[in-house]
């Protein structure tokens, strides 16, 4: 078999191929010093949404009350670039992560406007917004 005009006599297996293109399989835990860094930077907010990340939402399409969950987001996804620096890594809720998933956006306008999109199709409401139940039971939350 030949490679690049060069012959080699032994055929890796595949699954070593592949290994080595990907590159390291196991992302390390990003350290509690750097998640409290950026959480700060953040003002607590999630990146895409802005909802504070203590809050309590209401899903209309579910009809019941959700507590945020705070997540901590690559924005270029780790599946492609495998990248767990600073500066890559984001705190946002648990549903805009969620939507976002591992999808690659250019910016973070054009991912905050189909995260919020998607997330209002969901059933969940505008953060400035009050909704009927959250008025009737006096939960508004900024």
């Amino acid at each position: 078999m030949v490679c690049c005009d060069t012959p080699f006599k032994d055929i890796p297996e595949r699954e070593v191929i592949k290994r080595e293109i990907e590159g390291e399989n196991r992302r390390s835990n990003i350290p509690y010093k750097v998640k409290r860094e950026i959480k700060e930077s953040q003002n607590n907010r999630c990146i895409y949404c802005d909802i504070d990340l203590t809050s309590i939402v209401f899903n209309e399409k579910r009809n019941k009350m959700v507590k945020i969950k705070t997540h901590y987001d690559h924005f270029v996804s780790w599946n492609y670039s495998r990248d767990n620096q600073k500066q890559n890594i984001y705190v946002s809720c648990h549903i805009c992560n969620g939507i976002k998933s591992d999808k690659y956006f250019s910016d973070l306008i054009s991912a905050r406007e189909y995260i919020l999109t998607i997330r209002k199709q969901k059933g969940y409401e505008d953060k400035n917004t009050p909704n009927k139940e959250e008025e009737r039971i006096g939960v508004f939350l900024r």
